[in-house]
């Protein structure tokens, strides 16, 4: 029995010889705790090496896990510790032994996981879940360090902080959130893995929750093979995520004070429903507008209630996109080296403001927002109202607006501003000139300013395009090319090479 609140697993049985089985030991230490009525609760493992074989769960807002020089362990492939609720794990090592925070985790304040070293796990150092409108919520992931592990930090999350981890040699993804909301993603410096900080929205495995108002600033990232911070939808399976239906507004009414609409397409009502996606409007008085679904009627398909918005200002026959979201995301000082890309909004960001980065040798683009065309089942994705402003960029492009995968079918990109930046020695290259605001840059070096082209050709030159530069993508084994389309002495139109 512990007096002072601290339960010593050794006092329990625990050896820590790295060699003998200390779950049945750890587990009477948690028994112990739990039925204490001291006011701490606090599991200290004392220097050694414990081998954990079984799956064990903690599950009160005051209890601690900690340690001097204490690692934990499995000869397993895998083991966790599974959270339903605490207050902190600190101070140890773990080494292929992960924290697990299901859909269900509670807690009555903050949760506290800082000043571990986790290494060599086979899968995520640290995995949560999200379930219908749940998940874990005010958890701070701070000062940890993660060496050789597949991913650092997975899932779900809302309302918490990850900052100041140090993360090194991961085999796959360094950070990666699939859904939340009001999250601080700070500090932290990343060097390896395929993506830095990674957005990958995942509506079909959490149930139809999005990712809103999240805030990823001054972090450092380097040497990642793919995009260092990126907004992305998980492609496998964006069809049923919802991304993207297009129509036109069949009727519109005003019910509970909320605009109702019906759109011309069919409402089947799939497994995630409708709930939480959005409704952007492409032409019209609402044009650029993104409302979001709140319901769907009462036999969830007759109409799609949306929240916010002017009914005054939506009609019938007005265009329509039905789509996932990354809303509202900030990101901020961040300073970004020898990546793919640096910064990627791909397809379903919407009301991003990308500032005060620095972003060096990252090819082909140091920023990109693009639409994206679904290889996998022909979805859509749109990019709505982002802002990219007075960024640093060496030896990287800013490219807005270019389709990356598949043929320009229809898409659709409004209300994005490119505004006070400086690049050197690279091009700032944008489509859809109509919808994209760009003002203010610097392009030094060699680097053009130039509208892009979304394929390998080159329209046919025409007064319309008298003056404006196109970016041309090389075919394979050819440089990219820009072009500016001039009239000759006889009058006719012809593209003339500048480099």
């Amino acid at each position: 029995m512990s007096i002072t609140g601290i339960f010593d697993v050794k006092a329990y049985g625990a050896t820590g010889n790295g060699t003998t089985d200390d779950s049945a030991a750890v587990q009477r230490t948690i028994q112990a705790a739990m039925a204490s009525n001291s006011g701490g609760k606090i599991i200290y493992f004392p220097e050694g090496r414990y081998r954990i074989e079984s799956y064990l769960t903690i599950n009160h807002p005051a209890l601690v896990w900690t340690g001097n020089n204490a690692t934990l362990t499995t000869n397993a492939a895998s083991r966790y510790l599974t959270i339903q609720s605490g207050l902190e794990i600190s101070n140890l090592i773990l080494d292929k032994y992960y924290l697990y925070l299901p859909s269900t985790h509670k807690n009555s304040g903050k949760m506290f996981i800082r000043g571990n070293m986790f290494k060599n796990s086979p899968a995520q150092a640290i995995i949560s879940d999200a379930g219908a409108e749940m998940m874990p919520s005010n958890i701070e992931i701070s000062s940890n360090s993660f060496d050789n592990c597949c991913y650092a930090v997975y899932g779900s999350y809302s309302n918490s902080i990850i900052a100041d981890n140090t993360i090194q040699n991961s085999i796959n993804r360094n950070i990666e959130i699939a859904s939340g909301s009001n999250n601080l993603i700070t500090g932290n410096r990343i060097s390896s893995g395929v993506t830095g900080i990674c957005f990958l929205l995942n509506r079909k495995s959490t149930q139809g929750i999005g990712l809103d108002n999240n805030v990823i600033s001054n972090n450092r990232i380097s040497n990642i093979s793919e995009e260092a911070i990126s907004l992305d939808i998980h492609g496998n399976n964006s069809g049923s995520s919802g991304s993207v239906v297009k129509g036109t507004v069949s009727s519109v009414t005003v019910g509970n004070s909320q605009i109702r609409i019906v759109p011309s397409f069919r409402l089947d009502n799939p497994s995630n429903g409708y709930k939480n996606l959005y409704v952007v409007f492409l032409s019209g008085k609402a044009k650029g507008q993104a409302l979001k679904i709140d319901s769907m009627g009462p036999d969830g398909k007759s109409y799609l209630q949306l929240v916010g918005g002017n009914a005054k200002d939506i009609a019938v026959g007005d265009r329509i996109v039905l789509q996932v979201g990354v809303v509202g995301t900030i990101i901020s000082n961040n300073t970004i080296s020898n990546a793919q890309t640096g910064i990627d909004l791909y397809g379903v960001a919407m009301e991003t403001v990308v500032s005060g980065n620095h972003i060096d040798t990252c090819k082909p683009d140091g920023i990109r927002v693009s639409s994206l065309y679904g290889v996998l089942d022909g979805s859509y994705g749109m990019v709505f109202n982002n802002t990219i402003t007075s960024n640093i960029l060496k030896d990287a492009n800013i490219n807005v607006g270019i389709i990356t995968f598949g043929p320009p079918i229809d898409v659709y990109a409004s209300g994005n501003q490119v505004i006070s930046n400086t690049l050197i020695n690279g091009n700032l290259l944008y489509s859809y000139q109509d919808e994209v605001l760009v003002s203010d840059n610097v392009v030094a070096g060699s680097g053009v300013t130039s509208i892009a082209n979304c394929s390998t050709s080159l329209p046919v030159p025409s007064q319309k395009y008298l003056s404006q530069q196109r970016f041309l993508k090389g075919k394979a084994g050819t440089e990219d090319s820009v072009y500016v389309c001039v009239q000759t002495a006889n009058g006719t139109y012809q593209w003339k090479a500048l480099k």
